[in-house]
């Protein structure tokens, strides 16, 4: 069976970030410090969600003076404007749009890191992020999206 489509993740496969300031762990920190209870579902609400900084802290219920946000709100600047593609990616994605194999991205990450994605990689088949989702991998959701996106069944 020929392969029709390739689906690859974001962060450590295409692309990689060059400044690391890490914001929405900093405001669940905040959280912490303010006498707020870590959650095993913290992680993945903030993924399969689409929420800026200031939206989570408000969803968590955290409370950021509005002069730290500004810092945070620049770190996330830095962070995404750091983000590069690997050269490799960039040369496989080439190699196989040109063999005529759709190409598609499907990674668990928070909205604004979408924007880095599609300015590294503009021209891929589709696009699937965990947030526009509302479910993160290893979902059987996700993975049907993302399929369902570039037209092909998932032993193609």
């Amino acid at each position: 069976m020929p392969v029709l489509a390739v689906i690859f993740d974001a962060f450590g496969t295409l692309v990689k970030i060059g400044v690391g300031t890490n914001p929405y762990r900093k405001i669940l920190k905040i959280g912490i410090e303010q006498g707020r209870r870590p959650k095993v579902s913290d992680a993945e609400d903030l993924l399969s969600m689409s929420m800026d900084l200031r939206q989570a802290a408000e969803y968590f219920g955290i409370t950021v003076e509005n002069r730290y946000m500004i810092r945070l709100e620049e770190g996330l600047h830095e962070e995404l404007t750091s983000i590069q593609a690997y050269s490799d990616g960039v040369a496989a994605v080439a190699a196989l749009q040109a063999a005529g194999v759709k190409v598609a991205v499907c990674s668990n990450l928070a909205q604004p890191y979408a924007s880095a994605i599609e300015r590294l990689y503009p021209n891929l088949d589709g696009y699937a992020y965990s947030f526009a989702i509302g479910a993160i991998k290893p979902s059987f959701k996700i993975y049907q999206h993302v399929t369902q996106l570039v037209g092909v069944l998932p032993g193609e």
